[in-house]
Parts: C-alpha cells; sequence; structure tokens
C-alpha cells in the first residue's frame, strides 16, 4: 500500500486556527508599531530640517534661512508639512514661485497632528498658537522667532488618545531638545489641544 504524503484535514484546520489566533493577536501590535514608526519618522524629519535650518545659517553667515508652514492657510497651519527656505530678498516671506525653498516635507497621514506654538518667559508657559507665519535661525545660530520669544515648540499626536506623543522644542540658543510625552505627564493632554 503506498503511503499518502500531505495533510490530513483536521491538521489543516488546526494550522488555520493558530495562524487565526496569531493574527488576532498580533495584529493590534502591528498597527501600534506602524503608527509609532511614523510619528517617529515625522519627528526625525522635523528634528533634521530644523539642524538643517541652523546649519546652514552658521555656515553661510546668512541670517534669512527660514522654517514655514507647507501651506499658508491659517486653518490648516503645520499639519500638511513644512519647508525649508532662504529669504534672498530678504521680504519675511516665501517666493510663491518655489525659487527660495532649498527643501520641503509633506505629512501624508491625515491621523497625524503637528501643533506649534510661540514659547516665551524662558521656554516655560506655551503661547497656544497653531499657525504662525514662520521662524529661522540668525547667522550665529541663534533662534529669530521675535523678538521677545524664547523658543518654537512642536507636538505631533496621531489619532490615539493613550501612546506617547513627541514634542519638539527649539530653544532661543537654537539647541533642539526632543521630549516624548507619556499619558502619565501632566502635560500630556494639553500636548495636541
Amino acid at each position: 500500500m503506498d503511503k499518502q504524503i500531505g495533510f490530513t484535514l483536521v491538521e489543516l484546520m488546526i494550522a488555520i486556527a493558530v495562524v487565526a489566533v496569531l493574527a488576532t493577536v498580533g495584529l493590534p501590535e502591528l498597527q501600534t508599531f506602524v503608527k509609532n514608526s511614523r510619528l517617529t519618522g515625522y519627528t526625525n524629519d522635523l528634528v533634521g530640517s530644523l539642524n538643517y535650518a541652523r546649519g546652514e545659517a552658521v555656515s553661510t553667515g546668512q541670517s534669512n534661512i527660514m522654517l514655514s508652514p507647507y501651506t499658508s492657510v491659517a486653518s490648516v497651519g503645520w499639519n500638511e508639512g513644512w519647508r525649508v527656505w532662504i529669504d534672498r530678498d530678504n521680504d519675511d516671506a516665501r517666493a510663491s514661485d518655489g525659487s527660495e525653498d532649498i527643501k520641503e516635507f509633506k505629512l501624508d497621514d491625515d491621523n497625524v497632528t503637528l501643533k506649534a506654538e510661540v514659547i516665551s518667559t524662558a521656554c516655560a508657559t506655551g503661547t497656544s498658537a497653531t499657525f504662525f507665519d514662520d521662524f529661522g535661525f540668525f547667522a550665529t545660530g541663534l533662534l529669530n522667532a521675535g523678538a521677545s520669544n524664547d523658543c518654537v515648540r512642536f507636538s505631533f499626536c496621531d489619532d490615539r488618545s493613550s501612546e506617547d506623543k513627541r514634542r519638539i522644542t527649539v530653544r532661543r540658543t537654537g539647541r533642539v531638545v526632543l521630549n516624548v510625552i507619556k499619558p502619565t505627564n501632566a502635560a500630556y493632554s494639553t500636548t495636541c489641544q
């Protein structure tokens, strides 16, 4: 009698049941991993842009390397992304034809929010503003965000209510500081409001 090679129906059903259980347990964790990776990626892109703009200002000796929202529509603010540009004519306005643009970054996830704030009093209190035109760096590397403002702060959040949020603070000295805001932190509830 010939031996049969293959799986029985019972063995196949058990294998499918095991795969179903693993998928049920693993899929939510995979979604969390993907969302965390997106927030981390966007955060790294913004930190890289900030450091690039500051480095360009210092290396070229120009105080007109700027960052601004991707769009000038105030209701959208920084949520669509941002641009790094050089204000060649020193008119404090980006050229509409894009000739002054150096780099641009688009946020392609509608579930991610980027909140921008101008912070005064040694970065201790926030004046919430989801939109401000632009800011830049002086040739010395110091932040150029207005006469009385000590720093600029960005917060990345997504549609989850109990996950870590990312906060980027640009101090008056030009130093970029990254913080992860945990749900147990008192600042958590106001980070992206």
